[in-house]
């Protein structure tokens, strides 16, 4: 057996038994000797395992890195499935720019379903839901239901139309039926349904709901998800008149921040500032580089309920406008205080 062959042996056993920090290794020391060998074609679609490898072991950099590589070796196609897959770890990283610059290479060919409701995400991750619904296909079976329904009910949500955005849900949880391996999009839906929930004064359901997410995103080995559904678990346990203990989110932080994973910090920070009353894990929000307008919204909105300051109030206002719910709350809260 030769040494790239027993790289590509190791590093799909690893794989296969979830090691995904050792497969990525294996991977990319198997697409780099396969280059060095002319082997262009096998280190292209070993540095893309390298890439998937790296984003489920949630260390978003390193796929980015390998999908980068993978994308000098790529054409047609392949360049623009590589382009999609580029661009939603791009998003996980809060790069929102440069990641629709991404989606939009993909729109062609086989790809064009998946970069479009990639697109979509990232359009919605802008506050643009007008925009984004533009990109909605007509009609869609399977996975691409499923998604197409969960983008339908992220739209409703946003608009404040909450039996739309619910019944968008059921959809998508009927065609994830049919779909193999779908533990982590089922818990995006339940951790969709969990938020409108919370909106519409229904805690206690919201907290069972994100139980049942962070059980699906374990079961998929997606730990960064796992944590952020339990950062919906903890503010819906608060909203429920339940507490829980001030330390449960710090693990997460700090895994967080050592993957440099901006999104998920920005959620455990906005739950651990309401769960602890401390405006400085708000503030430590709006330091983050996430690209986020409703997180940052949350943040001044939080700093306006803990401090009673009208200007943070209309500072979330502002971030918060694309939300119809969100920004009802932030007119609420800066009438109080103003009044």
């Amino acid at each position: 057996m030769s040494e790239l062959d027993d790289l590509l042996q190791s590093a799909q056993q690893h794989a296969d038994a979830h090691h995904w920090q050792l497969a990525a290794t294996h991977f990319t020391r198997a697409a780099q000797h396969a280059e060095s060998i002319g082997e262009r074609e096998l280190s292209r679609r070993i540095w893309d395992k390298a890439g998937e490898a790296w984003r489920r072991e949630d260390h978003p950099r390193a796929a980015a890195r390998a999908l980068r590589a993978a994308l000098t070796l790529s054409s047609g196609d392949v360049e623009a499935l590589a382009a999609v897959k580029l661009s939603a770890v791009l998003g996980e990283l809060g790069r929102v720019e440069e990641a629709i610059r991404w989606a939009r290479r993909g729109l062609v060919g086989a790809t064009a379903p998946i970069a479009r409701d990639t697109l979509i995400g990232h359009l919605l991750a802008q506050g643009k839901p007008d925009e984004a619904e533009r990109w909605l296909p007509k009609r869609a079976d399977g996975a691409l239901g499923a998604a197409r329904a969960f983008r339908v009910a992220q739209i409703a949500r946003l608009r404040g139309q909450f039996d739309e955005a619910e019944e968008a849900l059921d959809e998508a949880l009927r065609h994830l039926k049919s779909v193999g391996h779908a533990a982590s999009a089922r818990a995006a839906a339940l951790s969709e349904r969990a938020e409108i929930y919370m909106l519409t004064g229904r805690p206690v359901q919201a907290v069972g709901l994100a139980e049942q997410a962070i059980d699906d995103h374990r079961s998929a080995g997606r730990r960064s998800m796992a944590w952020r559904a339990e950062a919906s678990r903890v503010r819906a346990l608060l909203a429920a008149g339940a507490t829980a203990p001030p330390d449960v989110l710090e693990t997460g932080i700090g895994f967080a921040r050592v993957r440099e994973l901006p999104l998920m910090e920005a959620d455990l920070l906005l739950a651990r500032s309401e769960l602890r009353r401390a405006p400085e894990d708000a503030r430590a929000v709006l330091a983050l580089e996430t690209g986020s307008w409703i997180r940052e919204g949350r943040a001044f909105l939080l700093l306006a309920e803990l401090e009673d300051d009208a200007a943070q109030a209309r500072q979330a206002l502002l971030s918060l406008a694309p939300s119809v719910p969100w920004s009802t709350r932030a007119t609420e809260l800066l009438g109080r205080l103003e009044g």
